[in-house]
């Protein structure tokens, strides 16, 4: 059989590594020490008093299972919410960019009618410009 560290015996089982290490101090789950001084549990033994499945993944009773649906609930509910706030303040921004522009047309469009009307205006005849020198001897 496989065998574990401290810390992959705790995800394994879903336990405390405190709690994995008092079971191994008080003799209730028996280890091995490797060369570098780890301790070494084998999945047998971690099935035997904490219950492993045998795909490694943490057997979990009702209630546990419940409660991480409840807490994954409670997560998406709040990330909704936090989406729908986002929504909203995206929405708001959005129309205020459409005024913004609405009122640009409109200045615009003044702008433009006005430069008509004085285009229009300076199209007249200009008057000859009358000098004071006279060609021609004209007088």
């Amino acid at each position: 059989m496989p065998q574990v560290g401290l810390k992959e015996a705790a995800r394994l089982t879903g336990k405390n590594q405190s709690t994995i290490h008092r079971a191994m101090k008080s003799g209730k789950l028996s280890y091995k020490v490797s060369d570098s001084g780890e301790r070494i549990i084998d999945v047998a033994e971690l099935d035997r008093v904490f219950q492993v499945s045998p795909d490694g993944k943490l057997v979990r009773n009702d209630n546990d299972v419940l409660h991480s649906h409840v807490e994954e609930l409670a997560r998406l509910r709040a990330q909704l919410e936090a989406e729908r706030a986002h929504q909203a303040v995206a929405k708001e921004r959005l129309s205020e960019k459409d005024d913004i522009i609405s009122d640009m047309r409109l200045d615009r469009d003044k702008w433009r009618t006005q430069a008509e009307k004085l285009l229009i205006t300076d199209q007249r005849a200009k008057p000859k410009r009358k000098t004071w020198w006279k060609f021609g001897g004209q007088g």
